[in-house]
């Protein structure tokens, strides 16, 4: 013979009442919803006043003043952009980390911090660390944190 299980017992659905008024709501009791007066507020005299009905405000015109339309700029990748040149087709086609900080720290780097970090000044170390680690850690994103915080020393 099969045994029933003492776990799970559904319970038999009902409906939520959101509608009911603010004194039911207040003493933590089931309002009958019942206009004018509820049947708890009036057998208790009480001030039976409901909430506004949602759907009502939900079918009232949006005010225009809160309605914003986005802008649409016409933008050409290959003119207007302020980062430089060799890191454009990467930031266009990365994931999308990139912000205009990242950027910034990106073009210091370039500029001015791998100079710094260059220990032989052959023209190979020099391409390495000034062209290859700044392409490269853009697909790499712990090459890329590396390089950012380096930058904003």
């Amino acid at each position: 013979m099969p045994r029933r299980s003492a776990g799970f017992v559904a319970k038999r659905p009902h409906k939520k009442s959101r509608g009911g008024c603010f004194t039911c709501k207040t003493k933590k009791v089931k309002c009958d919803e019942g206009h004018p007066s509820c049947a708890y507020c009036s057998l208790r005299k009480l001030e039976c006043t409901y909430p506004v009905d949602r759907q009502r405000e939900q079918s009232a015109p949006p005010d225009k003043s809160l309605i914003f339309e986005d802008e649409i700029i016409d933008f050409d990748f290959n003119e207007s952009l302020d980062a430089p040149l060799w890191i454009v087709p990467a930031v266009l086609t990365s994931s999308g980390q990139l912000n205009a900080t990242d950027l910034k720290y990106l073009h210091h780097y370039k500029n001015n911090v791998w100079s710094a970090m260059s220990l032989q000044k052959t023209a190979q170390v020099d391409f390495i660390i000034r062209d290859w680690v700044p392409q490269t850690c853009i697909s790499s994103e712990h090459m890329l944190y590396s390089i950012l915080s380096i930058s904003a020393m």
